[in-house]
């Protein structure tokens, strides 16, 4: 008689070695982005991936220098002589300020023509303003991050949970920030800045959601519907 020699969950470790490989390629990118080598998408800087060696001012740089690229290079002027103003004031100076104008501009010329790049552009723009203050800003990331997740691919663990994450963490943050302060009360720390209260307030809701799934797991599977027919639900 035969030994079947087949491994009973074949599918399951298929998915085990994609879930790692993905999570290898994707802390590598990281390292490369860290490092300078490579620019985040707008998607990614969404997921929670770094600006440009951990820097938002030489990320926006970067950012311009490309954009200023690609707009040298479409046939036509209208687009590159709205941008162009707002790509040099980037350039030289990443306030919330020039964020803005360069985000009213790819706007702008969203309307009279579509490009991939003048919507991550504007996107990205959002980012930064979030980044810089913006509690408008912050609250349209949020929007913009969970409005990804929710059209995503949710197959692989990577591809919707991190941006959940995210976005859960802006909107923390934004409540925070809307929160009033007590008459007379200081602070015993400095604020953390938007970057480091995001993803500390992320990895807040990652534990604990993961924490009270692996519990839930370990425990008989009761609808709510069945707890209120037994009265075990307030």
């Amino acid at each position: 008689m035969e030994t079947d020699t087949r491994k009973p969950f074949p599918a399951l470790e298929d998915a085990v070695r994609t879930r790692d490989a993905r999570r290898l390629a994707a802390a590598a990118l990281r390292g490369r982005i860290l490092a300078g080598g490579e620019l985040a998408t707008a998607e990614q800087l969404l997921r929670g991936y770094p600006f440009a060696c951990g820097d938002m001012v030489k990320d926006s740089k970067d950012f311009a220098l490309i954009l200023a690229e690609w707009a040298d290079g479409l046939p036509g002027r209208p687009l590159e002589d709205r941008l162009r103003p707002a790509i040099r004031a980037l350039e030289g100076d990443c306030t919330l300020s020039t964020v803005s104008a360069l985000a009213d501009a790819l706007a702008a010329a969203g309307r009279l023509e579509f490009h991939p790049e003048l919507v991550g552009g504007y996107l990205r723009c959002r980012i930064y303003m979030a980044h810089l203050g913006s509690e408008d800003a912050a609250a349209s990331v949020a929007a913009d991050a969970i409005t990804i997740a929710s059209v995503q691919d949710w197959e692989h663990e990577q591809d919707a949970l991190d941006i959940v994450w995210q976005s859960l963490g802006w909107l923390l943050h934004i409540a925070r920030l809307r929160t009033p302060k007590e008459p007379g009360t200081t602070l015993n720390e400095a604020p953390l800045s938007a970057s480091a209260a995001v993803r500390r307030n992320a990895g807040m809701f990652e534990v604990r959601v993961r924490r009270f799934a692996a519990e839930a797991l370990e425990q008989p599977i009761v609808s709510n519907g069945a707890q209120l027919a037994r009265g075990g639900i307030a």
